[in-house]
């Protein structure tokens, strides 16, 4: 397949699957089906008739994939025009067209909050671990340490189950510093 026809395709799949499809081949397969004495035949010719009728983009992708960059290297083709008509950030990056740039769907890390930084978030008043969950950023293991090593020294008080809780699932327990 040429550059330029993997290229058309792709881009013709992302506005249009549809027009990808072949018709005939629907058409072909279901009468195939239909006049199919045999019933594992025609369970096996209705598959292949489902699958020509929904279009598997993931073979126009690859053909994009493998021929993106050269193509648009020599046709002068920017990332952004592919952009522009729909082309995700993913699949330019897969095909080489994002070197170096950073992309829509990288993760920054999460900041590492330690359970010392959590015992410095203990507000004065009753908490409860999701609370301090929300005020510290810290994960809930962390905030269950924290708490479990405020508890054994003696700093904060155990206030049993929160009486007004009316959310769903468990009654959170309620703390506060001593």
């Amino acid at each position: 397949m040429s550059g330029e026809k993997a290229i058309r395709e792709y881009l013709q799949y992302l506005s249009d699957p549809a027009s990808l499809r072949d018709e005939a081949e629907v058409t072909r397969l279901n009468a195939a089906a239909t006049a199919a004495n045999d019933p594992i035949e025609r369970l096996k010719l209705l598959s292949a008739a489902q699958r020509a009728h929904d279009v598997d983009g993931s073979r126009f992708e690859q053909a994009f994939v493998a021929n993106a960059a050269a193509w648009a290297a020599a046709e002068r083709v920017t990332p952004e025009a592919f952009r522009a008509l729909g082309v995700p950030a993913e699949v330019l990056a897969a095909a080489g067209l994002l070197r170096g740039r950073p992309t829509p769907t990288r993760r920054r890390r999460a900041t590492v909050v330690t359970a010392e930084a959590v015992m410095t978030a203990v507000p004065d008043g009753p908490f409860s671990v999701r609370d301090l969950m929300e005020s510290s950023g810290a994960s809930l293991q962390t905030v269950r340490k924290a708490v479990r090593t405020m508890l054994g020294a003696g700093d904060l008080i155990d206030l049993g189950l929160d009486p007004d809780w009316n959310g769903r699932g468990r009654t959170p327990t309620l703390y506060r510093r001593s």
